[in-house]
Parts: structure tokens; sequence; C-alpha cells
């Protein structure tokens, strides 16, 4: 792996480092860039003038591509389905209200962070530490999250035969959990992921049992 020097180029998705004449010029990307930049000095003195701004810009991510769901779960079960469609990476789970928002997200329940995975459209696993591979359907395009806050768990199925993925155990409660949600390779997809319309919250319950499909 090369390292990066001068005016060289780092793809954050493949160990490859572009030299700068390598990359060819892109006139949409540069109007893009050019718009961004007139509209920097705008934009910073409405975060300046504007409190609830400044607050939106200290909670959102501001290197990683991804967000939070808007609920705050502090207790019950809860349950939603997302459609990840034919994305070839992506991260789906819960995380908690005080992860850390700056800079390289690590996914590992020791920081906060309760997530399955998919990279490479073959590669499967969860946040454990170490990583735990996952053995799942590669036709898989809605995943269902059954959170029980009771028990402190977080399940994961295939919504399309109904198979247990893998299932968090010891999950906290000492501080609200929200939905996570992050299609992670832009550049290769669309970088759509869908949340689905399901049944009422309060009559939420795990489709099945863990361990009876997997």
């Amino acid at each position: 792996q090369k390292e990066l020097r001068g005016e060289d180029f780092f793809c954050f998705f493949c160990p490859i480092v572009s030299q700068k004449n390598d990359i060819g010029p892109n006139r949409q990307l540069g109007k893009l860039a050019s718009s961004i930049k007139e509209l920097e000095p705008q934009l910073t003195a409405v975060l300046q003038m504007n409190p609830q701004m400044r607050k939106f810009q200290a909670q959102r991510f501001n290197y990683a591509i991804c967000v939070l769901g808007s609920p705050h779960f502090t207790c019950g079960r809860h349950y939603w389905e997302v459609d990840v469609g034919t994305n070839t990476a992506w991260d789906l789970g819960v995380c908690r209200e005080s992860t850390p928002r700056e800079g390289v997200i690590q996914l590992n329940t020791e920081l906060g962070f309760w997530t399955v995975s998919l990279r490479g459209g073959c590669y499967f696993f969860a946040s454990t530490r170490p990583l735990t591979a996952l053995c799942v359907d590669l036709k898989l395009q809605r995943v269902g999250i059954f959170l029980d806050m009771g028990i402190g768990s977080i399940s994961f199925f295939c919504v399309e035969d109904g198979s247990h993925i893998f299932t968090f155990t010891g999950v906290s409660a000492e501080e609200p959990l929200r939905p996570f949600f992050a299609p992670s390779n832009f550049l290769l997809d669309q970088g759509v992921l869908s949340v689905c319309p399901v049944m009422s919250p309060a009559t939420a319950r795990s489709p099945v049992h863990p361990g009876e499909n997997e």
C-alpha cells in the first residue's frame, strides 16, 4: 500500500493512492465545489446567528456518511424494517445517544454501536469485538430489527423468509438508543436505505425467537 505524498488522493473504500494527474477533470463536480465555496460565508453566518443550527451541527456526523433516526428509545419493545435494496454495503442497528460523531466512526459494541453490516455485496458481520462473520442469504433486501429494552437485546431478521440473522444481548439501557443507518458505499451504489411501514410499536414482537432459524 502506497503512502500519501504531496497532492495524492486517498480512496476511503480501497487501499489505493491516486496521483493528482491520474484523476480526470469533472466539470459538474467543479461547479458544485465552486457553488459550495461561494455559499460558505453565508452558511457560517447562519450557524453563528442561530443557536438551533449550532446544536444541529454538533449532533450531525461530520465525516461518516450515516444518520440517526429521530426516535429516542428508553424502554419498551420496538420493531422496524429497512429496505436495503441491491446496495453492496451498509450498516444498520442502534447506537447510544451520546455516541461520538466526529472523525472516523468505529462500529463496535464497546463504543455503543449494535449493528449488522454488509461489505462487498457478500460479507456480512456484526459489530462485536472482534467482528462476528454472519451467514446470510445474498438475496437479502429487507432487514427487520427488533429492539427489546426490557431484556437488553436487539435482533436482526431477514424479512423475506423470517430467518434469524443475529442477536446482541446485554444492550445497555443506561441512556437513550437511536436507530442507526449508514449507506456506506455511496460511490458504487445509489446509497438509498428506506424505512418501511410496519405494525404499531405497541404490538411489536420478535418475528422469531433467536436460535429458531439460525
